[in-house]
């Protein structure tokens, strides 16, 4: 039998005498509720064989009120004072833990069930343990044996192998091993939550995982920011041709009116951005150069007309090219294959939504939509006339890009 020290801390009886709480100090509830709920998580540990402490101790008489109050007396009458790390190994959470493991256990695991066995001498309370039971084995032994869930490799002794204890540690790991389409992973979480499966792992391996998923889901949005500008220049360059479709008929156009026309035609391209009428005044500006601003005095709204002065010049400028729409399309065939030749495509291990889309480059798609549909931010199909031809446009890119070949220098 172990003589406890009630100077030092209850569980460990470590020399470490600093911060240790005083529960006759505490305010919150009375102190025999507190020893007695102890007492109660320590009995229950020990049934579960979960106590987390090396140093048991038999130092309680039985009395009349039974083994539970005895023990609840004799803390409250030593003063037993403890960590609070060392405290939060055996509170209420804990037992929780212990109790959902024990049931899985029970009906999955039949190597796991020896854990519910009662310690060997069958006594529940507190008993001096400095041997472990014969017919279990010890935490070394336990450590050694299980396996890392990510990588499949035994923990061992090593300082960086840890049994998953940290609250929303698996749904971290699920969202991960889904993110990378990590099926071993994903079986092997089908089972149950990490800490009901006693799962353990190493540091460097759950790092790795979440810094691999990380990059994957950078590398996804950095897709979608390109797949989004090239949506974004494709929707002003309609604009653009709707008000180059008016001007020899002297329109105003209302910026309100042009931003909704913009917004709209992103919504059917499938972008959900914000306009912001400023940058879209100045885009349309830069573009169309005979262009010029114009403020109603009466409501204070900006509108955009054409000069007609300017246009005369631009227009009779553009009449001395002969070979201008040659030019146009050599360089829109150039920038077309720069992006076929640039696009990378690899296989996670299944299809998503998009996979279609993804396959092409979006310039190509854009570019197809195009040709097929016609260029026009307005406008409404006729019944017999489909509203997009989005299938045929992704259709004929995977062919563009299929037989696309790579000039020799």
């Amino acid at each position: 039998m172990t003589t406890i020290d009630f100077s030092k801390c209850f569980f460990c009886q470590s020399d470490d005498t600093g911060d240790l709480r005083d529960p006759t100090k505490s305010h919150k509830s009375s102190v025999y509720t507190l020893y007695q709920n102890v007492v109660q998580n320590i009995i229950q540990l020990k049934q579960l064989n979960e106590y987390p402490f090396d140093i048991d101790f038999q130092v309680f008489e039985v009395g009349e009120d039974g083994l539970e109050q005895a023990h609840v007396n004799s803390l409250e009458r030593n003063g037993a004072v403890w960590h609070k790390s060392c405290r939060n190994k055996i509170d209420n959470q804990k037992v929780k833990r212990a109790k959902k493991k024990a049931d899985k256990a029970i009906h999955t695991s039949p190597r796991k069930t020896r854990r519910m066995s009662l310690p060997c001498d069958g006594n529940s309370s507190f008993t001096s343990t400095s041997q472990n039971c014969d017919d279990g084995p010890t935490a070394d032994d336990s450590m050694s044996e299980e396996l890392c869930i990510i990588c499949d490799q035994p923990g061992g002794k090593k300082i960086n192998f840890y049994k998953a204890a940290t609250l929303g540690i698996d749904n971290k790991v699920r969202a991960s091993a889904e993110t990378l389409c990590d099926k071993d992973l994903i079986r092997k979480l089908s089972s149950g939550d990490m800490i009901a499966i006693d799962a353990h792992y190493h540091l460097t391996c759950l790092a790795d995982l979440y810094r691999r998923s990380q990059k994957f889901e950078k590398n996804k949005k950095k897709k979608l920011d390109d797949r989004s500008k090239i949506l974004q220049d494709q929707a002003l360059s309609d604009l653009i041709d709707y008000i180059e479709s008016y001007r020899d008929t002297n329109t105003t156009f209302n910026m309100p009116e042009l931003c909704k026309l913009y917004y709209s035609r992103l919504v059917s391209l499938g972008v959900e951005e914000h306009v912001h009428t400023t940058r879209l005044r100045e885009s349309l500006l830069a573009a169309i150069p005979d262009l010029k601003e114009v403020r109603n005095e009466r409501n204070n709204i900006v509108q955009l007309a054409f000069d007609c002065d300017i246009s005369k010049a631009l227009l009779q400028l553009s009449n001395h090219d002969c070979n201008h729409e040659i030019v146009i399309l050599s360089k829109a065939s150039k920038t077309l294959r720069q992006h076929v030749f640039g696009i990378q495509n690899t296989f996670s291990g299944k299809f998503s939504e998009d996979s279609q889309q993804n396959s092409v480059p979006t310039m190509l798609l854009s570019f197809m939509q195009m040709v097929l549909d016609g260029r026009g931010i307005t406008g409404s199909p006729s019944p017999d006339k489909p509203v997009n031809k989005s299938s045929a446009a992704l259709s004929i890119s995977q062919l563009v890009v299929f037989n696309t070949v790579k000039q020799e220098h």
